[in-house]
């Protein structure tokens, strides 16, 4: 097709069927069938469009509740298309990179706004490309869709059809459809500017929720999240592939040697990411380019919770290395700076023989002391053997200085996780590490030098709360703090997914008793004040695990193992909470 009416088409790459899903990539570029061409056709064919056929895929696969993903950018592993008023309707999607594209149309005065939305949520303009440039604008194309299924009765059945029922002449005809109803019906207008500059729209109105509206697919993020938008997405439970979809754009400017590399945390794709994991990550993104972005962060609570792990599942989406610092009862301010190792690099000296010593006193003084000294002795060679001999002989280590994880990590862009800030027992230790909170700041070094804080760094608190070895933080601390978790309960159906997932256990009866065992051993254990020990999520997924492989006959002894042995090494203790267990119908 050399040429088009609407600039909406004004790319010709986009004609033809080269860039099509298969198996509809190998059929013509034309049809001539009577079934594939709209009423308003008057030529006898219809030719295919790369982005209305995108659109209209997308739309059905969603339509039907298919998942319609692809790493290749073709399908979108968000869509959603709205409609936010009379005539008027709305569409966004997420592309691989993480970044998002929405559109606006109104079919009463042929209006369309649009905007490209980064992963730090800043809004710019959409530019139609031309014929040099590979662009798309099936976000445009969703939003025309329910438009013209509006307008046009036989357009609206077959877009209700199966993906499964679908043939070439059936996708021949919507593409069709949607060309000719914006070229030549004179009722899908579609306004688009000389310059091809299509307007933005306000981010403003997004966020005070002017537009949102009623999903006729997909759910949106954009126009119908928290407080009517989303910095980036506003779903709280997503799998490990989902979520590095989400924080591609960062993650993908990230360069690691590969030492660094074996640093980074990996889960499999399937892998649950905690909610409070995506929370941390989101608001580390989005805030980076304000005056005061968000690097700081503290997740306290019980233990087992999954804190360490979801500090691992940033690290893996965000693809950076994770390094860590645990804290106890004794720390010191400045192990967070130094860290002294043994001193392996020198190598043992090769002491000469007394000939050498006389015979040679340049050379045997350079190979005992490493400097050249043309005025060397047999003398000065004998007291350097001396010494030398001592050195070799001595039994004392020798340590070197070096960067904690701490100050590695800060002054190379990881992420650090502090471990059990609150076992520290002077709590002015971390007060001292106050002035390192920001981008750029200066650290000093104990042996002086001085390191810098890479303005990527981020620092995680995560801290168990409820041992008698936990003591108050320094309010100057938790001032420091962008925000801060506190996770104690965790929901049922995120426990029983947990250890569903950890443990492979797909009988929900087995899973149903195990959690009523556990849940009311742990009421029990509180209201008897046992706690030496621990009942934790961890606790309750050992025993489905190990009554996975032993069998339901065995649910009072892997109780007893797994879950009450593990409350107290107190045998009385221990005898009244199985005299307990006893009493729990199952």
């Amino acid at each position: 097709m050399a040429s088009t009416t609407n600039k909406l088409f004004s790319c010709l790459k986009a004609w033809g069927t080269g860039e099509i899903l298969d198996p509809w990539k190998n059929i013509s570029s034309r049809c001539k069938k009577e079934e594939g061409i709209c009423s308003l056709n008057t030529k006898g064919f219809s030719s295919m469009n790369r982005d209305i056929f995108r659109a209209i895929y997308s739309y059905m696969a969603c339509q039907e509740g298919k998942s319609p993903f692809s790493t290749d950018g073709y399908l979108y592993n968000a869509i959603a298309v709205l409609n936010i008023g009379t005539a008027q309707y709305a569409a966004e999607r997420t592309l691989d990179d993480g970044t998002m594209e929405i559109a606006l149309y109104n079919l009463l005065n042929g209006e369309l706004r649009m905007a490209k939305i980064s992963t730090t949520h800043r809004y710019s303009t959409f530019k139609i490309g031309t014929k040099s440039d590979d662009f798309d604008v099936s976000t445009a194309i969703l939003c025309l869709i329910p438009a013209l299924a509006s307008l046009d009765v036989d357009f609206a059945k077959k877009l209700d059809k199966s993906l499964d029922a679908m043939e070439a002449h059936d996708f021949f005809y919507l593409c069709d459809c949607i060309y000719q109803w914006v070229n030549y019906s004179g009722q899908l207008n579609v306004n688009i500017p000389n310059d091809l500059n299509i307007p933005l729209i306000s981010r403003t109105k997004v966020e005070k929720g002017v537009y949102k509206g009623f999903e006729k697919i997909g759910s949106s993020t954009i126009f119908n999240g928290s407080e009517g938008s989303s910095k980036t997405s506003t779903k709280t439970h997503l799998t490990m592939k989902e979520a590095k979809a989400e924080f591609k754009g960062f993650a993908d400017k990230r360069e690691w040697s590969e030492s660094e590399k074996a640093l980074i945390p990996s889960f499999p794709d399937d892998f649950p990411v905690p909610p409070e994991a995506l929370k941390i990550a989101r608001r580390y993104i989005n805030t980076k380019n304000d005056i005061r972005p968000q690097v700081n962060f503290m997740w306290r609570g019980i233990t087992s919770y999954g804190k360490s792990t979801g500090v691992e599942c940033i690290a893996c989406m965000l693809n950076v290395p994770l390094v860590r610092m645990t804290c106890h009862t004794n720390m010191e301010t400045q192990q967070f700076l130094s860290d002294f190792v043994p001193d392996t690099d020198s190598a043992s000296v090769s002491l000469p023989d007394f000939e050498s010593i006389m015979y040679d006193p340049v050379g045997t003084y350079e190979l005992l002391t490493g400097t050249y000294d043309e005025n060397a002795t047999a003398d000065m060679c004998l007291k350097s053997y001396g010494e030398a001999f001592a050195k070799q002989s001595s039994q004392t280590p020798r340590f070197k200085h070096v960067e904690s994880n701490f100050v590695k990590g800060l002054s190379r862009g990881y992420i650090v996780e502090v471990q059990e800030c609150s076992r520290i027992k002077d709590s002015g230790v971390l007060v001292g590490l106050n002035e390192y909170d920001r981008p750029g700041s200066v650290i000093p070094l104990i042996d002086g030098t001085y390191s810098k804080r890479d303005e990527n760094a981020m620092v995680i608190y995560t801290d168990n709360v409820g041992y008698a070895s936990c003591r108050p933080m320094d309010p100057s601390v938790i001032r420091r703090m962008a925000f801060i978790i506190d996770s104690y309960e965790m929901p049922k159906g995120d426990v029983l997914a947990r250890v569903k997932y950890n443990t492979k256990v797909e009988d929900n009866d087995i899973l149903e008793k195990c959690y009523k065992i556990w849940t009311q051993l742990k009421e029990f254990a509180k209201e008897h004040d046992i706690s030496e020990g621990d009942i934790s999520v961890t606790e309750l997924e050992m025993c489905v695990q190990a009554i996975k492989y032993d069998g339901i006959g065995s649910l009072r002894d892997n109780v007893k193992e797994c879950i009450i042995s593990k409350a107290s090494s107190d045998i009385d203790e221990q005898g009244e909470l199985l005299a307990f267990y006893d009493t729990i119908p199952v």
